[in-house]
């Protein structure tokens, strides 16, 4: 299983105005709900024709109805890492 969520990214060594950013990734999860992984880059809404274009979009916009991801804490908490993978499996 997979969803959208916003992720909030910390970097301490980047300049202040850039030390935190937002962004929609593809995560993934066990049997058991737990999260398994997300993509390593943020997503954009696509398809091959309008419709999929919109339910894309709309899937993202659903991301901002589930509590916000921090990347730290999923790497700390589950011992789990960024993995670039676009699969929806």
């Amino acid at each position: 299983m997979w969803n959208n969520r916003i992720i909030h990214h910390h970097d301490p060594k980047a300049s202040p105005s850039f030390q935190d950013w937002y962004a929609i990734h593809e995560v993934f999860y066990h049997k058991d709900d737990t999260i398994r992984c997300w993509t390593e880059d943020s997503i954009a809404p696509f398809g091959n024709s309008l419709e999929e274009l919109r339910s894309s979009y709309d899937m993202m916009v659903e991301a901002f109805d589930l509590p916000m991801l921090e990347a730290d804490e999923l790497e700390r908490t589950y011992g789990i890492g960024r993995e670039q993978s676009k699969s929806h499996d």
